[in-house]
């Protein structure tokens, strides 16, 4: 009976561990001559409750709260006598005595042992205090009717904090289903500026692309991803501008008509005056699904049109200038070893279509094979189709030195678009390019690139090729530039040039800066010329600001030096630019 007492009076005094009351104030104190104090200490005193943690007295020089003392009396769940009754039952009846055994043989009586010395006798402690089962109820009863009202208030707390909880837990679902479901995502880049030698003298530009679709899940097992991209003049891209006096040039750069002083080539993708599918100013960028299967091993595919970046710095398969649609396989730990393969098979009939060489429709395909290690890999490329005829292969590996990251790529073209393998002096046609941090901190981070591509090598979709913008098209005819956002923005590796540059991250005060260098020194490939050497010094420092999240403010100065004993002015560009993320 006694602990049913306890039980009961514990179950309601233990909702005053909630620190809130209403019809009464749980702080106000209780004074010490409050006949509270003597009823919990003596239960204290008998063991079936404990006082503050530390001391486990209620004693002291401050008087304790009412919210103290309903804490103190919530303690009766964790007491001793809980665990056990005190009451005796009453005693059973006797059993029936068996039959006596018979007597068994007596054995041989051991050796005595010695005796050993007998201990000091403790001292005999006091007794402890004893309560009553009618003590017990009666202080219980006088506890919960002096806590009544505070009691009260707690249950209808603790009603409504627990529907509060229910409802958090319905909002935090939904919240998680949400965030399933494909969300809207997407950026604006809007560029504006002035280039030219001395700049007033020239002219400004503005350039303006926007990109937005939708990404997430779209059950479970499968993700999506659709988009579109725009730009607010496609010759930006699509690149064919006059240049008074000059010939035309194409979106890379090259002359394609020019002064009779440049041997003219055409070269596959480079200066064909071939046109790079985006004649509008709005195309479709990316639209595909990916999921994963186990069957022989894990894979992640991805099925549709997509962007991917094979090999370490892109010079066999990284089609970064125009999304390609096919389906790419990828398999890490491949059946639980260390490497890694991934492919990408598809078609491209919305490609170029190098009509020089009647090539209306078009198949594409590669793969990979690497070994990583936990500070260090090695892996092999291999372009089995690319645009046209395309064909080659690259190396590459990766380290961590010292904390340091180094990594290096070699790349050969074996077979041209027109699938001629072997073009008169041009041999070989390659490229390799290495990049080593020389400085890796919280506060500054300095790195350096080296390439080195010759001016045959020129994979349509790699990153001798990559996406950019012209900004000054039309309005600087400077022989032998190199457009701006081409080294700005994109791989420091140009086809026919040898590229000594290093970037240094910093802040200046609250502001990320950037800062590159490049040095570039132009390749001569027997019967092929590119001007990219003309302007050998390429400068550019850009600061950002953050104005709120998701927008971004950046002011870039860049400059173009000429190389000495050319008689071409010097071009710089000062450049303002707002990017929009969301």
């Amino acid at each position: 009976m006694r602990k049913m007492i306890v039980v009961a009076c514990a179950l309601v005094l233990a909702v005053s561990a909630v620190p809130a009351f209403a019809a009464s104030n749980p702080a106000e104190t209780v004074p010490f001559d409050h006949w509270a104090y003597d009823a919990v200490q003596k239960l204290v005193d008998c063991g079936v409750i404990i006082g503050y943690p530390k001391t486990h007295e209620f004693k002291g020089d401050r008087a304790m709260t009412r919210y103290e003392f309903a804490i103190a009396i919530a303690r009766l769940m964790d007491s001793p006598c809980m665990a056990k009754g005190t009451e005796k039952g009453d005693k059973g009846d006797p059993g029936v005595a068996g039959p006596a055994g018979a007597a068994g043989t007596a054995g041989a009586a051991g050796a005595a042992g010695a005796k050993g010395d007998k201990g000091d006798k403790g001292d005999k402690g006091d007794p402890g205090p004893k309560l009553s089962d009618d003590e017990v109820r009666a202080i219980c009863a006088k506890l919960l009717d002096e806590f009544k009202d505070e009691l009260a208030d707690l249950a209808d707390q603790i009603a409504d904090l627990e529907g509060d909880v229910a409802d958090l837990d319905t909002r935090v679902a939904a919240l998680e289903e949400a965030m399933k479901r494909p969300k809207v995502t997407g950026w604006i880049d809007y560029r504006l500026g002035l280039v030219g030698g001395g700049l007033m003298d020239d002219s400004e530009f503005d350039a303006l692309t926007a990109k937005i679709g939708i990404e997430g899940q779209i059950t479970d097992e499968l993700a999506g991803k659709i988009s579109l991209k725009t730009v607010d003049d496609a010759l930006r891209v699509n690149g064919h501008a006059l240049l008074p006096g000059y010939g035309v040039r194409n979106v890379r750069g090259a002359i394609v008509r020019g002064p009779r002083s440049f041997p003219q080539v055409a070269v596959p993708g480079v200066n064909d005056n071939s046109d790079t599918g985006l004649a509008a100013n709005l195309w479709l960028d990316e639209a595909w699904v990916q999921g994963s299967t186990d069957w022989w091993t894990p894979v992640e595919w991805t099925l549709g049109r997509q962007f991917f970046c094979l090999d370490q710095f892109g010079l066999v398969a990284d089609n970064q200038r125009m999304a390609l649609q096919g389906l790419r396989g990828q398999a890490d730990d491949l059946w639980g070893t260390d490497f890694d393969f991934d492919m990408f098979f598809g078609g491209a009939s919305y490609d170029e279509g190098l009509r020089e060489f009647g090539i209306a429709n078009d198949g594409y395909g590669t793969a990979r094979l690497a070994y990583n290690q936990n500070k260090w890999g090695i892996g092999g490329t291999w372009l089995a189709t690319g645009f046209g005829q395309e064909q080659g292969w690259g190396v590459d590996g990766w380290a961590e030195i010292f904390n340091r990251n180094v990594a290096f790529e070699y790349a050969e073209t074996t077979q041209f678009a027109d699938g001629v393998r072997y073009r008169s002096g041009i041999n070989p046609s390659s490229a390799w390019m290495g990049s080593a941090e020389l400085i890796d901190t919280p506060s500054v981070k300095v790195n350096a690139v080296v390439s080195n591509c010759s001016g045959s090598y020129n994979p349509t979709y790699s990153a001798v090729n990559p996406y950019f913008e012209v900004l000054d098209y039309g309005i600087s005819p400077f022989v032998g530039q190199i457009p701006w956002e081409r080294w700005m923005r994109a791989p420091l590796v140009l086809n026919g040039a040898r590229i000594y540059a290093g970037d240094i991250d910093f802040k200046l005060g609250s502001i990320p800066m950037h800062v590159r260098y490049a040095n570039v020194d132009t390749i001569y490939d027997n019967r092929l010329y590119f001007p990219w050497g003309n302007y050998e010094h390429l400068v550019q420092v850009s600061g950002t600001k953050k104005i709120v999240d998701g927008l971004n403010l950046n002011l870039t100065y860049a400059r173009q030096i000429a190389e000495n004993g050319l008689a071409l002015e010097d071009i710089d560009l000062v450049q303002a630019s707002a990017v929009v993320e969301f």
